[in-house]
């Protein structure tokens, strides 16, 4: 439902009375390992033509595969369509379970598509790359936040973050609050 429930480039239109395109929406779920997965998201990508938009958000879903509709929303609007929306599922329990589990999970599948969509973005001419930003909810903030050592790395790699309902033991959160 996430790749459909968007709005579209009337829509937008509507709601900002500027002109918009039609968003890019990019989700792949489970069953294939997480490598396969990112493969598979760069490869919508590709397909879609999303290297060519203005902007780029990198989501973290939680476990399977939940992603904040409004969320998304708003940035296709503040941006006029003109944006990306790549996320992956990387486990089929409920997110409670992952964390008992596979509590790395969350973290490392963030960091895997982010550098997939970082290495396609540095490889592109400098004036036409797009900028990229990194966002996730309850669990998939906390992976989303995990992808990233620290504050200052979170500054050096993408263009901005929106993180809700980060839990406490994140790192980066507990850093920053």
């Amino acid at each position: 439902p996430f790749v459909s429930s968007g709005p579209d480039a009337a829509g937008i239109t509507a709601a900002t009375g500027r002109p918009a395109k039609e968003p890019i929406r990019v989700f792949v779920g489970v069953g294939a390992p997480l490598t396969q997965t990112r493969d598979a998201v760069l490869a919508e990508l590709d397909r879609t033509g999303a290297w060519d938009r203005k902007a780029i958000l990198v989501t973290t879903a939680t476990s399977t595969g939940f992603i904040n509709v409004w969320g998304a929303a708003s940035f296709e609007c503040l941006l006029d369509g003109d944006t990306a929306i790549a996320s992956m599922a990387y486990a089929d329990l409920p997110s409670a379970f992952g964390l008992i589990t596979a509590r790395q999970e969350p973290p490392e599948s963030a960091r895997l598509l982010l550098d997939g969509v970082r290495a396609r973005v540095a490889a592109m001419p400098a004036d036409k790359r797009p900028k990229i930003y990194v966002t996730g909810e309850s669990l998939g903030a906390y992976g989303s936040d995990g992808a990233f050592s620290s504050p200052e790395q979170i500054l050096q790699e993408v263009d901005g973050a929106v993180w809700s309902g980060t839990p406490e033991f994140a790192s980066n959160r507990r850093r920053l609050t």
